[in-house]
């Protein structure tokens, strides 16, 4: 069980960590909000990875600070011929 224990916090620790960056990030768009920014995948591939591992991040508040700054998604595709 301590093991158990052990490995979840250190899942919490990181998920921590990763909003701390999030957060980070954030107050440096909203206060560069005049700025071009193009973001590569940003919390779009955390949200891939932690639904692979069947684990649901709420990235809710980040899209909703997200949003008034005039960021958007844009899903870029190829073919093959």
């Amino acid at each position: 069980m301590k093991a158990t224990i052990t490995a979840f916090n250190a899942v919490m620790v990181a998920f921590t960590a990763v909003g701390v960056a999030y957060r980070t990030w954030v107050r440096l768009f909203e206060r560069h909000r005049y700025y071009s920014w193009i973001v590569d995948r940003f919390h779009l591939s955390a949200r891939v990875l932690q639904a692979r591992a069947v684990r649901e991040v709420d990235f809710g508040w980040l899209e909703e600070r997200l949003g008034p700054l005039g960021f958007a998604v844009v899903l870029c595709t190829r073919t093959t011929s």
